[in-house]
């Protein structure tokens, strides 16, 4: 009878042994989804992070003021010439800050790193200005 007793103990524990395997096991899987799960979150979060950008404020202002000041206007033709432009450059900086995700800051901002924008928003602006409206210009949608 010893014998007996002592081979439902070892089956009970071997049981039991199983049975902390098979916790062990999904509490190593239930880990690595949560690492996983976080990991995926994190990248997630770094791309939706808006990228900084530079615009040359100044020499696109100096660029208008220069092209003005060679046409003969009239003081209520040049008020109406400067505000097309200031219309359309704040709309060019928000539809780009809006469709890129990006904070645009004046170059003397910036200290490094930044890609420049400046070309890019002055073609929007030029071309805003040759239709005489806000309308956002595309690459995709350039006549």
């Amino acid at each position: 009878m010893k014998g007996t007793g002592l081979q439902v103990i070892e089956r009970a524990n071997a049981r039991g042994q199983r049975s902390d395997r098979r916790l062990a096991l999904w509490g190593c899987g239930a880990v690595m989804v949560a690492v996983l799960l976080s990991s995926l979150v994190t990248l997630w979060l770094i791309h939706r992070q808006p990228v900084t950008v530079s615009f040359a404020m100044k020499q696109t202002l100096d660029a208008f003021y220069q092209s003005a000041g060679k046409q003969s206007l009239s003081p209520e033709q040049s008020k109406l010439l400067s505000d097309r432009f200031t219309n359309a450059l704040q709309a060019s900086l928000a539809d780009y800050q809006a469709r890129h995700n990006v904070i645009i800051l004046v170059s003397p901002a910036v200290v490094g790193g930044a890609r420049d924008v400046t070309r890019e928003l002055q073609r929007d602006i030029a071309a805003r200005m040759q239709r005489g409206n806000t309308v956002s210009v595309d690459k995709d949608t350039q006549p």
